[in-house]
């Protein structure tokens, strides 16, 4: 009886896949991948290259004060600071997608609650999806979570300090 169940249950499972291919065929806006609200897709003077970012805000935690999260840009790499390690990969865009290579990290100790950040933030770079300049010139980088999409908002290195100092 149970084998019937299972069996039952795969062609539902693969008739609705079969269904939503062909819906979403016919009506391709059904699968864009689009912003979360929080992200505002407007033109700005700032580029993805060429600045230094520093981490200012972080949907998956709050970044430590003392340990600056970095991220630099160039023609196909990106490098930065994890608070504790430096970082490098290399990275494509294609628009607004964003898709990196596998991330290699120095190996140097750290207190407890900087490695934590550390895994969480070079976890979340590796899920990354898309980004955005806002207009006020923040970088936001859209990843994958286990329970969704989560966002990293970066401001330029200068800018980033002093909106950390008024905190």
């Amino acid at each position: 009886m149970q084998k019937v169940l299972v069996n039952y249950s795969r062609k539902s499972i693969t008739a609705l896949v079969l269904s939503f291919i062909v819906y979403s065929a016919a009506n391709p806006s059904v699968i864009a991948l689009t912003p979360p609200p929080e992200i505002t897709q407007s033109p700005s003077n700032q580029t993805l290259k060429g600045t230094q970012w520093q981490l200012s805000q972080w949907s998956e935690s709050q970044p430590l004060t003392d340990t600056p999260i970095t991220a630099e840009f160039t023609d196909n790499s990106l490098a930065g600071s994890t608070g504790c390690n430096r970082y490098t990969t290399t990275y494509r865009t294609n628009g607004q997608t964003l898709t990196l290579s596998p991330i290699a990290t120095t190996r140097k100790a750290c207190p407890e609650p900087i490695m934590r950040q550390e895994f969480l933030f070079v976890t979340a770079l590796e899920g990354a999806q898309r980004y955005f300049i806002t207009p006020q010139g923040q970088l936001q980088i859209v990843y994958q979570t286990q329970q969704g999409l989560g966002i990293m908002t970066f401001e330029p290195s200068g800018k980033a300090q002093a909106n950390i100092e008024l905190l």
